[in-house]
């Protein structure tokens, strides 16, 4: 065992990277055991940063009057 970033698992049986259009370590996404019946695809989760994009106008709570 070893630590492994934060990530959501997906089960996925008998997938493989190929199905994915993956390669391991190089995409944002990738299959652990990959062809097996215990296949995951595994998506990495990275820290949130602001993407700069307002909220619309009826949502932001300095609009409600």
């Amino acid at each position: 065992m070893a630590p492994f970033p934060p990530h959501v698992m997906f089960y996925a049986p008998y997938l493989t990277n190929a199905d994915l259009g993956s390669v391991v370590n190089r995409g944002p996404a990738f299959v652990a055991g990959e062809g097996t019946p215990h296949a995951l695809i595994i998506v990495p989760v990275g820290a949130h940063t602001d993407s700069g994009h307002a909220a619309p106008a009826d949502e932001r709570s300095d609009d409600l009057r």
